[in-house]
């Protein structure tokens, strides 16, 4: 009977870790092509760490692995959208999630709850999980070379590159009003503000 539980046991972890986590999606290459097919970006399917490799499957069926060296962006159908940019020291093409899009775009790099190194400001990504360490970045729309990151503790000099002609925007960032976590609500404000 031991046997019998341990084998089932066995079987529901195989067929729990199994699956195959693939979601209907698109990339973009860096000629501008745009392939349609199936995207896994994650080990685990409710993982919301960034992964900087992806798996492809195209509609004939073949399966390809890219990183952000290899193509410009990728887009989860009715989740994210990623993007291939420059950030860092070394200047290293990394995967961004796209969290909010206007007059100022919203990236972000999520490091998980563990951190790690980095200006990560820990934030809460959803309703139910944890808090998580995230790097955030901010680029003017249409002007790729405006990419910066929203550091802590520096995060009001940030703010004036980006939102200088927001003076009620900047005056809650000034006063304490909006912290460097609040960085959705800034930069939807600020979005709303310009449509």
């Amino acid at each position: 009977m031991k046997k019998l539980l341990l084998y089932i046991f066995i079987l529901q972890a195989i067929v729990f870790f199994a699956q195959d986590g693939f979601v209907p999606g698109y990339v973009v290459t860096y000629k501008g092509d745009t392939m349609k097919g199936k995207i896994k970006d994650r080990k685990y399917p409710k993982s919301t760490t960034s992964w900087q490799k992806i798996d492809f499957i195209d509609s004939a069926g073949n399966k390809f692995g890219y990183d952000p060296e290899e193509i410009k962006e990728y887009i989860r159908i009715g989740k994210t959208r990623y993007y291939s940019l420059n950030i860092g020291v070394t200047s290293k093409p990394t995967f961004l999630e796209v969290q909010q899009e206007g007059a100022v775009i919203l990236y972000a790099y999520n490091r998980g709850t563990w951190g790690g190194a980095g200006m990560a400001i820990v934030v809460k990504t959803s309703e139910t999980g944890p808090k998580e360490h995230v790097e955030f970045f901010l680029q003017k729309k249409n002007q790729p070379n405006s990419l910066m990151q929203w550091r802590p503790g520096d995060y009001e000099r940030t703010a004036k590159v980006f939102f200088k002609d927001n003076e009620e925007l900047l005056k809650q960032i000034e006063t304490g009003t909006l912290k460097e976590e609040d960085i959705f609500e800034i930069v939807k404000k600020y979005n709303e503000s310009k449509k």
